[in-house]
Parts: C-alpha cells; structure tokens; sequence
C-alpha cells in the first residue's frame, strides 16, 4: 500500500512489485530458519545459510525502499506463505530437503519472472 496520495498506474506496479519483493524475502528466511534447523543434509544447511546471509541485505535494501517510496510492507508472512512455512516445518529427513530446496527454487524464479516483467516496462 502506497501512502494516501494519489497514484499512478505505474506507481502501483513498483508498489506491488516492491511489496511482493519484501513478502517473498519474508518467506525466504523463515523457510531458511527452519532448515538451519531441520535440514538432514549438510549441504541444505549450507544453502539456508547462504540464502539467510545474502537474502538479509537484500531486506534492508527493499524496507529502506520502502520508506523511501512511502510503500507499507507486510509485517509478517500472509495466510499462504505462513501455511507454506507450516507444511514445510512437518516434514523430517529427505523430505524436508527436498521441500525446502522446491521452495527456494520457486521462489526463485518467482523473483527472476517479476524482476522480468517489471524490466520490461
């Protein structure tokens, strides 16, 4: 939500578009916490961390956007991603491995297809 200005189409895009960015970043390192802590592989392990360390900065950049664009971000996971989060804490062993690598992955090209569309603009 942008402010209660009055706002151009464009402005509503780069607002939706920053907000979706913080969300899935959001999604991002919870899904990340949860591995350091429940992952089997040592390798998955390796991977949340990395996606905490580098993903961290990133939500810095996107909040101090924010502020900047006066854009309201969420606060916390919404509805889906809290159950995303849920469903991906009940699993154990290889089977959470292999969710949480899903995850990252769609999140992923959720970002790369976004950052797309918005480029093309």
């Amino acid at each position: 939500r942008i402010g209660e200005e009055d706002v151009t189409e464009r402005q509503q895009r780069d607002a939706e578009f920053v907000v979706n960015a913080a969300s899935r970043g959001m999604l991002l390192m919870e899904i990340s916490q949860i591995a350091l802590r429940k992952a089997s592989s040592p390798a998955v392990k390796t991977l949340a961390q990395t996606m905490l360390s580098q993903h961290s900065g990133l939500q810095q950049d996107v909040k101090a956007l924010a502020a900047q664009k006066s854009i309201v971000l969420p606060s916390g996971l919404g509805k889906d991603q809290g159950k995303q989060a849920g469903e991906l804490t009940a699993l154990t062993g290889a089977a959470f491995d292999a969710r949480y690598l899903e995850q990252v992955e769609k999140l992923h090209e959720q970002s790369l297809n976004e950052c797309d569309d918005m480029s093309e603009d």
